[in-house]
């Protein structure tokens, strides 16, 4: 159910008649998807949440939840490195509330989807926005860092001839990021949401 909630926000945050960044309820989805991403375990449900608050067009669609989501996805990005495999095997999770083995085949992916997430919501940030993200930017500059680094040597490799590699944004420690079939680091990366 989570799952489907994320693509029907993102497919209502595409739509561009729904007026998002004039709506009252923007900001609470918003908020919603900021929950899933901090409190849910299921690594793919994290990354469609992302996938979703990457297709906001407009800062004001996020309202006063734009602080909340700076923080709360640079923090999501940086603990996702501090995550090791649980000894089950199943993707229920374990007793120490860390995701199951099954679950940690989507870390590169979620971390692809984090990075590009968190470079989207900083680009959209304002002048106005410098005092509340200021803690977060300063707390979190090797996050960001990381991230900008990751994204410029990936388009940088991109320009010297060949794609953009599985793993765009270095997350995977063995370098192997496996194939991916859903499309939510796709739908929402660098080139943007569908408006």
């Amino acid at each position: 159910v989570q799952w489907n909630a994320c693509h029907a926000m993102a497919n209502l945050f595409r739509n561009p008649t729904t007026a998002a960044g004039d709506s009252a309820w923007s900001p609470l989805v918003v908020r919603m998807l900021l929950m899933l991403l901090r409190d849910t375990r299921n690594f793919k449900i994290r990354m469609h949440a992302a996938a979703t608050l990457a297709t906001l067009g407009e800062r004001c669609e996020f309202g006063n939840a734009y602080p909340d989501t700076v923080s709360i996805v640079a923090v999501a990005l940086e603990s996702l490195e501090s995550l090791e495999p649980s000894l089950t095997g199943d993707s229920a999770p374990n007793d120490g509330g860390e995701p199951a083995l099954a679950d940690l085949r989507y870390k590169p992916q979620l971390g692809a989807q984090l990075a590009a997430t968190l470079l989207r919501v900083l680009a959209m940030g304002t002048a106005e926005d410098a005092g509340s993200v200021r803690d977060t930017l300063v707390k979190k500059k090797d996050v960001i860092r990381a991230a900008v680094d990751a994204a410029t040597a990936a388009l940088d490799s991109s320009r010297d001839g060949g794609d953009l590699p599985e793993d765009p944004f270095g997350t995977s420690k063995d370098g192997s990021a496996g194939g991916h079939e859903d499309t939510a680091v796709r739908g929402a990366g660098s080139a943007g949401p569908e408006r």
